[in-house]
């Protein structure tokens, strides 16, 4: 946040030189020094707006945002026209993620100053977390016109041109702001994710490398470094890297209460071990496969999993407890997230525990199913398109049902949707195609998934859970791709390790669907109903 300097002309300057002081030590971090003095000033002056201000920047910078606003505000209304205020005004609206009210803090701070590089910068954050990307670069354009010293600019700039996907100009643009920093880890960082958007890996693990030698404990740094490798399949250094994803601020892993310390290899002979899942249903489906390992040490095993694989997981893992919340009272000698277990078993690509199926359907389901089925003799294929929208990388991961059309005109081929959520567009489309059979919200849990999926022949569809389903047990299912995968799938292959039964079509370059699409159109072609998969 940006804080002016006293004007020598206020009738307030005669606590100037406090005020310095208070703004030297706010400018230095030391936020509880200078709130003190801040305090002192309001004493004696409680309508000082510079020293409001001051107080509120340091609030908000030490995490008290709401009561930093107040102060903030208090001195918008003794000094209207300071752009400065309206600009700390934002950033504090922006934490408390009000982004719209930062939005319009800002552009009231640019009113007041249109040559104010900061609140355009700070705008154009704003604007990028309510997902106006072109309007964000636009801002950070602005920002960078004012002021071309700006190495936050630049980097801010490469983030909104990542997620537009134009990469080559974002690492243009990391590329300057590190030329303005060179120690700025962040940049390197996010350099490192535009280089391997680009497949650019060998390059992108260098800038992550540099990420972590600038920041030793930069888990951001570590996590996206592990991916790579793991991409590329050099998993021993991967897991371990990986590992960091724990430190990550917002990482989507369910942390338990429990007290008991990380198992790390330690002997669980007569032990209770607690395992949790973590992330999301496809990571869980995809590593419960380690669950039969963990029997071998001789404990008691917990796992604790999401509600709607409870069902499935009971009948597949019978010596495992299996539950979806914990009671409180239980005792456990040792926890360990479900994602950590490949480094615990020390995985190698060969060593995989790639047999299935692991998963297995409810025969009772299975009937029930049948029953609703249409009879048919022709050969029967599951399509989703579409995951978590709120995965980071759900627009390149996600095919989506328009792009899918062409599938649904192949000959001999009764089209079954397991699509669990629909997106906008999506219900209008598929009353264009009454042959397709919908089936997505009449789906309970992944138990009533995997029993139609048992009954079907082929599954097809985008980086989705339902494919880690289909894998799991031992179905065929055709996975689409983006052109630089999540790291499961691994490059330049179009089998996996992990499922057997699986066959991947890629993204020849980042973006075309229709490739895959086309190719995936010819092989179904060439399946007849006597040939069913």
């Amino acid at each position: 946040m940006t804080i002016p300097e006293t004007n020598p002309s206020s009738p307030q300057n005669n606590v100037a030189p406090l005020f310095d002081q208070a703004l030297a030590l706010f400018r230095s971090g030391r936020l509880a020094e200078a709130k003190r003095i801040a305090r002192r000033i309001l004493a004696d002056q409680p309508k000082h707006a510079k020293a409001l201000h001051l107080l509120g920047a340091a609030l908000s910078q030490q995490g008290n945002h709401t009561e930093g606003l107040r102060h903030i505000e208090a001195a918008m209304q003794i000094d209207e026209q300071s752009a400065s205020i309206y600009n700390s005004r934002g950033n504090v609206l922006a934490a408390l993620q009000r982004f719209d009210e930062a939005v319009a803090s800002f552009d009231k701070a640019i009113a007041l100053k249109p040559d104010f590089a900061e609140p355009f910068s700070n705008r154009g954050g704003a604007l990028q977390e309510l997902k106006c990307f072109d309007e964000a670069l636009a801002s950070y354009d602005k920002a960078i016109a004012l002021n071309p010293e700006s190495a936050a600019a630049f980097y801010n700039r490469g983030l909104a041109l990542g997620e537009l996907n134009q990469f080559d100009e974002a690492l243009a643009s990391y590329d300057q702001a590190i030329a303005l920093t060179p120690d700025y880890a962040e940049a390197f960082c996010s350099r490192g994710a535009a280089l391997q958007a680009l497949k650019r890996l060998d390059e992108a693990l260098m800038s992550y490398d540099k990420a972590v030698t600038l920041k030793p404990n930069y888990a951001d740094a570590y996590m996206n470094r592990g991916l790579v490798r793991l991409l590329m399949a050099r998993y021993h250094k991967g897991w371990t890297d990986y590992e960091w994803r724990r430190e990550v601020k917002d990482f989507p892993s369910k942390r338990t209460n429990i007290k008991a310390q990380t198992w790390r290899g330690e002997n669980l002979s007569g032990r209770h071990l607690l395992v949790f899942g973590e992330q999301g249903f496809g990571d869980v489906i995809q590593f419960v496969r380690f669950l039969p390992l963990l029997d071998e040490r001789k404990c008691k095993i917990t796992f604790l999993a999401p509600a709607k694989l409870v069902p499935l997981l009971r009948l597949s893992f019978e010596q495992t407890e299996i539950v979806s919340e914990l009671s409180g009272v239980e005792n456990f000698d040792f926890q360990v997230p479900l994602t950590s277990l490949p480094l615990a078993f020390n995985t190698r690509l060969e060593t995989i525990p790639s047999k299935t199926p692991y998963l297995i359907a409810s025969p009772e389901r299975m009937k029930v199913w049948e029953e609703r089925l249409p009879k048919s003799r022709a050969l029967r294929a599951a399509i989703g398109w579409a995951g978590n929208p709120n995965f980071p990388t759900d627009k390149s991961r996600s095919i989506g049902l328009q792009r899918l059309l062409p599938l649904l005109s192949v000959p001999g081929v009764q089209f079954i949707s397991l699509q669990k959520d629909l997106r906008s567009g999506d219900e209008g489309l598929l009353r264009q195609y009454p042959q397709v059979i919908h089936l997505g919200d009449r789906l309970d849990d992944f138990s009533d998934t995997a029993a139609v999926m048992s009954q079907l022949d082929l599954v097809i569809s985008s980086d989705t859970a339902p494919v880690h389903l289909a894998g799991a047990l031992g179905r065929p299912v055709w996975v689409l791709l983006r052109h630089v995968p999540d790291w499961r799938w691994l490059l330049d292959r179009d089998d996996s390790p992990w499922y057997p039964g699986a066959r991947l079509f890629r993204q020849p370059a980042a973006g075309d669907w229709d490739s895959v699409v086309t190719k995936v159109v010819e092989e179904l072609s060439l399946l007849q109903p006597e040939q069913k998969a």
